[in-house]
């Protein structure tokens, strides 16, 4: 049984940004991605320095 808003320390807005996030990407769109680099495109690395 789901537990009610009120019993957690969560936001309704907060809340919502959930729901939105997983209908529009899943369980992709609730990951954190903070803290993590973000891969390098090498190709366009290349064409952008010159390198």
């Amino acid at each position: 049984m789901h537990k009610p808003l009120k019993s957690t320390k969560l936001s309704y807005q907060q809340a919502h940004s959930y729901i939105i996030k997983y209908e529009e990407h899943r369980i992709e769109g609730l990951r954190d991605g903070r803290g993590r680099r973000k891969s390098v495109n090498w190709r366009s690395y290349v064409q952008k320095t010159g390198f």
